[in-house]
């Protein structure tokens, strides 16, 4: 404030171009940003690399800060590095609140950066289900994909949400659309041994007997990790037992190569199956 009072200019900058106003919100500095604010300083002065003071505030969560940038004209899309607006910075950081309050302002919910991610891509791949309903409820577009071809089905399938996995059906996701590397939200599940997304997606009609590119379906991926209850999960929802790769090889078969006999039996009988 004395430095202000003496004719220090607001937006002087630092040789790298970072002003006070970046550096208070960088450091958490309500009352200064506040301060700076109402000297005049530009909420909307970015760098290449960190972007606004609004996009610091939104990485780090800092909800105070956000809503006095945006109250002096903080541009809500602003982007920094990959096209990321602070939308996209607060999902991929789980920043619910902020998030709110950005939303608020009109933040586009489907915005993309240059990897085509979105604000519902970054907060299903992070397993926050709190942040997917929201953005949900605010329209995200559920189907939307991302340069690999992954969906928020499949990327909140992968980490094991159930909670955004049921949301996403909920709201109208293709149980068995098929990510970029031919995997469907049920394969990539298995794969990464998630039992209760496996039961979800399968109670919602998701083909168990999809196979990947190389001829493995989910019964071939809980077999090789002796997932003995996937395997009875499977079977139960009508998994084929005596599906084959291209190289001839059954689940039973890689059963017995990893010398589980638990699995073995369970492959066996008959009792296994809907």
């Amino acid at each position: 404030r004395t430095l202000l009072d003496h004719g220090a200019k607001v937006d002087s900058q630092f040789a790298d171009g970072t002003t006070a106003l970046l550096t208070a919100t960088e450091n958490g500095h309500v009352d200064v940003v506040r301060l700076l604010l109402e000297r005049g300083a530009d909420p909307n002065h970015s760098l290449i690399h960190s972007g606004t003071a609004l996009s610091i505030a939104a990485q780090k969560g800092n909800s105070k800060i956000a809503g006095l940038l945006l109250q002096k004209g903080a541009k809500v899309d602003k982007p920094v590095e990959m096209q990321a607006t602070p939308l996209m910075l607060a999902s991929e950081n789980g920043h619910l609140e902020l998030i709110r309050i950005l939303l608020d302002y009109g933040a586009n919910v489907n915005v993309r950066r240059t990897d085509d991610d979105t604000p519902l891509i970054r907060a299903t791949s992070t397993g926050n289900h709190a942040i997917t309903k929201l953005l949900l409820e605010k329209g995200a577009d559920v189907h939307a994909k991302n340069n690999k071809g992954g969906m928020p089905l499949h990327l909140a399938a992968e980490v094991g949400d159930a909670e955004s996995v049921r949301l996403l059906l909920q709201f109208g996701a293709n149980v068995d659309s098929v990510a970029g590397n031919g995997y469907t939200a049920l394969l990539l599940a298995a794969y990464e041994q998630h039992l209760e997304v496996v039961r979800v997606l399968a109670d919602q009609g998701a083909n168990v007997n999809f196979a990947d590119p190389n001829g493995q379906t989910a019964l071939f991926f809980a077999t090789y990790h002796d997932n003995s209850q996937m395997v009875k999960l499977l079977l139960q929802k009508c998994a084929d037992r005596g599906v084959r790769t291209g190289q001839g090889v059954t689940p039973l078969i890689v059963a017995k190569l990893r010398g589980n006999q638990e699995i073995v039996r369970i492959l066996e009988n008959e009792k296994y199956s809907a």
